[in-house]
């Protein structure tokens, strides 16, 4: 299970989530939105020196999974209007 914590809790509890990292990547959010990864600078290199991305890696850690075996939910986005006139 991956570990997520938020922004704030990062700032506050810096030497935590390094800790944390050593161990799997820490998952950060900002506004309720992922927006950073910190990993340990080893996985780091592991990462960089295998073929696939980093993404991958980060979403499949430790196993073969075939991006052709994973299904993946139709997102609905729904149209907006946006008035740019001021």
């Amino acid at each position: 299970m991956p570990t997520v914590i938020t922004y704030q809790e990062l700032n506050r509890q810096i030497s935590q989530a390094q800790k944390l990292c050593e161990q799997s990547p820490v998952f950060v959010t900002n506004r309720n939105e992922l927006s950073y990864v910190l990993m340990s600078y080893q996985e780091y290199l592991k990462l960089s020196e295998q073929k696939q991305s980093i993404a991958e890696a980060l979403a499949f850690p430790n196993t073969q999974t075939e991006i052709e075996d994973i299904e993946f939910e139709r997102m609905k986005i729904e149209e907006r209007n946006i008035d740019i006139r001021e």
